[in-house]
C-alpha cells in the first residue's frame, strides 16, 4: 500500500484560481497536497480548504521554507515568476518531479529548467491545455506549407492575467517563426472581461485566409491537463525536459 508521501503534492499557487482547481483534481485522483503561498500571502497560516472555498480541510497554508515539501512526491508550480525559481531549487535540492505551468518566465529561467532537467523530471508548459499541444504539434508543418502568406495571432485573456502577450501565444509564435525562417509573426493581446484563453493563428493569403482557433470554455481544462501531465510525469524514469509535446507524441504512437 502507498504511503501518505508517496501521494502527497508541493502544490505552490495553491490558493490562486488554477491552485483551486487542481487541488480539486489531484483529490479526485486520490492525491493530498501540501498547500504553498508565498510568505505574506492573505492565506498564510489558515485553513487550505477555507481558504479556497471548499470548507475546512484540516491543512495549513504553508511556504517553500517548509521541511515537508522534501517528503512530498513532486512539486506542482502554478505560483509567480518568483516563487517558482525557489521551488525550482527545493524540488532539485529534494532531487523529486517539479511540474510548472507559470508563465512569464525570461531566458535565464529557462535556462535554469535546462539544467536541473539534467538532474529531475522536469515538466513545464506554459498552456496545460491538450488542444493547444496539438495545434503546436502541427503548426511547423504549416509554417513552412504558408511561407509566402502574412501571419499573425491574436490572444484574449481575462482582465486579471498579467502577462501580455500570454504564455502559449509566444511559445506559437516562436515555432512559427522557425518553421517559417523568419520573424515576420504579429502577437496582439487583448484583456477583458472573463475570458479563460483564445488563440487563433491567421494566415492572409491573396484573396484567401486560414484560420487556426483554440478556445477555452473552461480553466478545469487546464488543471485536468496539469494532473494529467503529473501522472506522466511520475512515470518518467530518470531525469528529463519535458512539455505537453511529449504527452501528445506519446499519444499519437
Amino acid at each position: 500500500m502507498a504511503t501518505d508521501n508517496t501521494r502527497r503534492i508541493a502544490l505552490v499557487g495553491a490558493c490562486g484560481r488554477m491552485g483551486r482547481a487542481i487541488t480539486r483534481r489531484l483529490s479526485d485522483e486520490g492525491f493530498s497536497v501540501l498547500p504553498i503561498e508565498a510568505s505574506g500571502h492573505p492565506a498564510q497560516g489558515k485553513d487550505h480548504g477555507a481558504s479556497i472555498g471548499t470548507g475546512p480541510s484540516g491543512v495549513t497554508v504553508t511556504t517553500l521554507a517548509d521541511p515537508a515539501l522534501a517528503s512530498c512526491r513532486a512539486v506542482v508550480d502554478f505560483g509567480s515568476p518568483e516563487s517558482f525559481r525557489q521551488a525550482l531549487d527545493r524540488a532539485l535540492a529534494a532531487g523529486i518531479p517539479f511540474l510548472s505551468g507559470t508563465t512569464g518566465l525570461i531566458d535565464a529561467d529557462r535556462a535554469l529548467m535546462a539544467t536541473a532537467a539534467k538532474k529531475i523530471p522536469l515538466f513545464h508548459s506554459a498552456n496545460m491545455s491538450y488542444g493547444v499541444a496539438v495545434i503546436a504539434e502541427i503548426l511547423p508543418r504549416l509554417a513552412q506549407l504558408t511561407a509566402g502568406m502574412e501571419v499573425a495571432i491574436v490572444e484574449a485573456h481575462h482582465s486579471r492575467k498579467k502577462d501580455a502577450p500570454s504564455g502559449t501565444a509566444l511559445k506559437l509564435g516562436e515555432i512559427l517563426i522557425a518553421g517559417r525562417g523568419k520573424n515576420d509573426v504579429a502577437i496582439h493581446a487583448l484583456r477583458g472581461g472573463d475570458v479563460v484563453g483564445d488563440h487563433t493563428i491567421t494566415f492572409f493569403g491573396d484573396a484567401e485566409r486560414i484560420e487556426l482557433t483554440h478556445r477555452a470554455h473552461d480553466r478545469d481544462i487546464f488543471a485536468a491537463g496539469a494532473v494529467r501531465a503529473l501522472a506522466w510525469l511520475l512515470d518518467r524514469k530518470g531525469p528529463g525536459h519535458y512539455s505537453m509535446q511529449d504527452i501528445v507524441k506519446d499519444t499519437a504512437r
